[in-house]
């Protein structure tokens, strides 16, 4: 483990910092996996032809090495609220971001 991931692993631990994301499980007999991860939920606006619109761009930063086998589409929940993965984001030093939907 690096010591990216180690911090990383540590920071997730603090209450206050990091929180549990449940991945669903795709395999029948295989129980769904909960890990440590961070949530971020910001809150877009723009315009699109003088109309204004509020979007909420959810993403989960984790340990890619939790999340390994975690694909398009996968249901994740964080918050009491499913989400499903629309995108992966590596960052090649051991943590991927996943930007979520609820669609």
């Amino acid at each position: 483990m690096s010591l990216i991931q180690s911090a990383f692993r540590s920071l997730v631990k603090d209450k206050n910092v990091g929180e549990d994301a449940i991945i669903e499980s795709i395999t029948e007999g295989i129980s769904d996996v909960t890990i440590r991860c961070v949530f971020y939920s910001t809150d877009e606006k723009s315009k699109i032809n003088q109309v204004s619109v509020n979007a909420s761009r959810p993403e989960l930063e984790c340990l890619s090495s939790d999340i390994i086998g975690v694909d398009y589409g996968r249901k994740i929940t964080v918050r009491g609220t499913a989400f499903h993965v629309k995108e992966i984001h590596p960052d090649g030093f051991g943590l991927t971001v996943l930007l979520l939907t609820t669609d």
